[in-house]
């Protein structure tokens, strides 16, 4: 389950704690959140904390 959100946090160079930090949670929740499908409101939070820390770290994730 959300296997494309997984590809683009490691193609931005990204590890979960990082995103889930961003998007004002612990890993642990945010694992347990990956493990289902997503409400569109935590999937566009985790997108946007996930082309946030892209482009902090100079990786663009538009091509996943």
């Amino acid at each position: 389950m959300n296997r494309d959100i997984k590809e683009k946090i490691k193609a931005a160079g990204l590890h979960q704690y990082q995103v889930a930090d961003m998007c004002g949670v612990s890993e642990t929740t945010l694992v347990r959140w990956l493990r289902y499908e997503l409400t569109p409101e935590k999937r566009e939070m985790i997108l946007a904390a996930i082309e946030k820390g892209g482009q902090d770290h100079g990786t663009s994730v538009n091509n996943c």
